[in-house]
């Protein structure tokens, strides 16, 4: 069976919350720091990331190989539409 999210997806699974993911990076951060290596971490709004969330399904869907005309559909789903974060 096809996986369509990666182990590390946090969000959109069973079990896999935001807090989870916090839990996981503080603890990869104190191990690092158990082991005395210098952690460093970089935040990013990704918000306007959801501009181009119709492309990125897309090319996702055509990777998994769905057929080209399911694709067209889709396509015309999202064409003109708003997405949003919510924060």
């Amino acid at each position: 069976m096809n996986k369509f999210l990666a182990d590390s997806q946090f969000g959109l699974k069973e079990k896999h919350s935001t807090s989870m993911a916090i839990l996981r990076l503080v603890d990869q951060i104190a191990t690092e720091i158990d082991k005395g290596n210098v952690t460093l971490g970089v935040f990013i709004d990704s918000s306007k990331a959801f501009d181009t969330i119709d492309h990125i399904l897309l090319d996702k869907l055509r990777m998994y190989c769905v057929r080209e005309k399911c694709l067209d559909w889709i396509c015309s789903y999202l064409t003109h539409r708003k997405h949003c974060a919510h924060k």
